[in-house]
C-alpha cells in the first residue's frame, strides 16, 4: 500500500466506526445490495459446479483405469497353476484356456469366464482410446469457461471494494458539509474559518459524490448483464456435461451388453441374490480353511443380503489364534535327568521355590551322572590307540568337540510371569540351552544375552 492509500485508509477509520455502531449517517442502496447478493449466489453455484464437474472427469478416468487393471488381474486369477502355458513358446498362450479340464463344472465355468475376460479387455482398451479425447475436450468446453467466469466475478469483487471505499468518502464529506450548513442556519451564521472549511469540504464532497456514483452505476450495470446471461451460460455448460456423460455411459453400456451376450455362463435374467448366495457358500468354506501365516485364519459370518456390502458378513479379515496357556510349573520342568543339554553353559539359577532346582552343584552332578555311563574316557581311548594316534596326540592338544547350537522360533508373545522367566515376542529366535522330551515342559533358553525359563508349547524347534 502506498502512502497515499494508507493516508486515505486512516482518514476513513472514524466513518467506519460510526457506521459500525450505527451512530452516523450511512447511504444505503437497496438495488445494489440485491445485485451483490445475487452475485455471491452465482459465485457459490459456480464453485459447486466446477468441483462436481472436475470430480466427474477424475472419476471417469479412475473408473476406466480400474476396469482395465481389474480385468488384467482377473485373467491372471483365472489361470490355474497346474495348466500354466509354456513361457518360451508364445503360441501356447492362444488356446491356453481350452486346455483346462472340462470334467469339473467349476473349472469349465472358470474357463468360460476367462474366455469372456480376454475380449472384454481388448474392447475396454479400444473404448478407453475413444473416450480419452472426449474427456480432454471436457476441460475446454466445461471447466475452462467456469474458471473464466469465476475470474470475472473476482474482478467485480475488487471493484465493489473500491466502490465501498468511495462510499465511505462520500458519507464522510456529506456529513461534514451538512454540519457546516446546519451551523450557518443558526443565529450568527458561520465564521470566516468555518466558511473556508465549508467551501473546502463542499468541493471534496462533490468529487466524492461523482466517483461514488460512477462506480456504483457501473457495477449495477455489469452485474445486471451477468445475471441476464447466467441462465444461457449454465444451459450451455449443462448441455456439454450431459452430452459427454451420455456418450461415455452409452459406450460402456454397449460394450458390456455385447460382451455379456457372447458369454453362455452369464444369465442377465438370473436372480443376483440367489446366485451370490450360492457362490458365497462356496467362498465361505474356502475362507474358513485359509491358514497362511502361522495360525492366522479368515473367519466369516453368515451371509446377510441386507448387510453392508458384499463383504459385510466377514467378521474380521484375519484373526490370530489365541496362544495356549503356559504349562504348569511342575517339577519336571527342572528335571535335568531327562533333558538334553547342547551347551557347556550351566543352567540358569532359578529363583522359583522348587526343590528339584535348588542349587547349581546338584544339577552339574546330575549332568555328569547322566552323560558319563557307557562312554569311554578320553584317556582310555588314547591308551588303546595306534602309534599314529600317539604321534598325533603329541603334536596336537586334545580339544572338546564343538557343540551344535539349537534354536527355536517363538509362536506367540510371552511375558515373564515370575523371576527367572524369559520374555520374548512372536517370531523371535531363541537359543535353547536345555530342553526335555516333553512338549509340555519348561525349557531354558537365551535371547539378547539374557537367559531364563520359558514354556515349551510357546515355541517350535528349528
Amino acid at each position: 500500500m502506498s502512502w497515499k492509500g494508507f493516508k486515505k485508509a486512516f482518514e476513513r477509520i472514524p466513518q467506519q466506526i460510526t457506521a459500525k455502531v450505527s451512530k452516523g449517517s450511512k447511504t444505503v442502496d437497496n438495488e445494489y445490495n440485491h445485485l451483490k447478493a445475487e452475485l455471491k449466489s452465482i459465485d457459490a453455484q459456480l464453485k459447486i459446479i466446477y468441483s462436481n464437474a472436475s470430480q466427474f472427469k477424475d472419476n471417469i478416468n479412475a473408473m476406466l483405469t480400474f476396469q482395465n487393471n481389474f480385468v488384467s488381474c482377473m485373467i491372471q486369477i483365472f489361470k490355474p497353476v497346474t495348466a500354466a502355458p509354456d513361457p518360451i513358446n508364445s503360441e501356447s498362450f492362444k488356446d491356453f484356456f481350452n486346455t483346462l479340464p472340462q470334467n469339473d463344472p467349476n473349472e469349465s465355468r472358470i474357463a468360460e469366464l476367462a474366455k469372456v475376460a480376454i475380449p472384454f479387455q481388448s474392447s475396454l482398451s479400444e473404448m478407453i482410446l475413444n473416450i480419452r479425447p472426449k474427456l480432454d475436450s471436457f476441460d475446454s468446453n466445461v471447466l475452462n469457461p467456469l474458471l473464466e467466469l469465476t475470474a470475472i466475478i473476482k474482478n467485480i469483487y475488487s471493484i465493489m471494494q473500491k466502490r465501498d471505499h468511495k462510499l465511505l468518502d462520500y458519507d464522510r464529506f456529506r456529513t461534514t458539509v451538512e454540519k457546516y450548513e446546519a451551523k450557518g442556519a443558526q443565529p450568527g451564521g458561520r465564521s470566516l474559518p468555518d466558511e473556508q472549511a465549508y467551501h473546502k469540504y463542499g468541493e471534496m464532497y462533490q468529487e466524492a459524490s461523482r466517483q461514488y456514483r460512477y462506480y456504483n452505476d457501473m457495477i449495477k450495470k455489469d452485474v445486471r448483464i451477468l445475471i441476464s446471461l447466467r441462465d444461457e451460460l449454465m444451459g450451455l455448460i449443462m448441455l456439454k456435461i450431459s452430452g459427454i456423460q451420455n456418450e461415455v455411459f452409452l459406450q460402456i453400456h454397449t460394450m458390456l451388453i455385447s460382451i455379456v451376450q457372447k458369454a453362455t455362463v452369464i444369465d442377465l435374467n438370473a436372480d443376483l441374490g440367489r446366485e451370490f448366495k450360492q457362490q458365497w457358500d462356496i467362498a465361505e468354506r474356502v475362507l474358513a480353511d485359509i491358514n497362511m501365516w502361522s495360525g492366522e485364519k479368515a473367519y466369516t459370518g453368515k451371509y446377510n443380503p441386507d448387510g453392508n456390502g458384499m463383504m459385510g458378513s466377514i467378521s474380521r479379515k484375519f484373526k490370530k489364534d489365541k496362544p495356549p496357556p503356559p504349562t504348569s510349573r511342575n517339577p519336571s520342568r527342572y528335571s535335568v535327568g531327562k533333558s538334553y543339554i547342547n551347551s557347556a553353559v550351566p543352567p540358569v539359577n532359578p529363583l522359583h521355590n522348587t526343590a528339584g532346582y535348588s542349587n547349581q552343584a546338584k544339577t552339574q552332578e546330575n549332568y555328569q551322572t547322566n552323560i558319563q555311563p557307557g562312554l569311554p574316557s578320553y584317556e582310555s581311548v588314547v591308551h588303546h590307540s595306534s602309534p599314529y594316534l600317539d604321534q598325533a596326540k603329541s603334536s596336537y592338544s586334545p580339544t572338546a568337540p564343538k557343540k551344535i547350537a539349537i534354536y527355536a522360533t517363538a509362536l506367540y508373545d510371552y511375558t515373564a510371569q515370575a523371576e527367572g522367566d524369559l520374555s520374548f515376542k512372536a517370531n523371535d529366535v531363541i537359543e535353547v540351552i536345555e530342553y526335555t522330551e516333553s512338549a509340555d515342559d519348561w525349557w531354558t533358553g537365551k535371547l539378547n544375552g539374557k537367559a531364563g525359563l520359558f514354556p515349551s508349547n510357546y515355541v517350535k524347534l528349528n
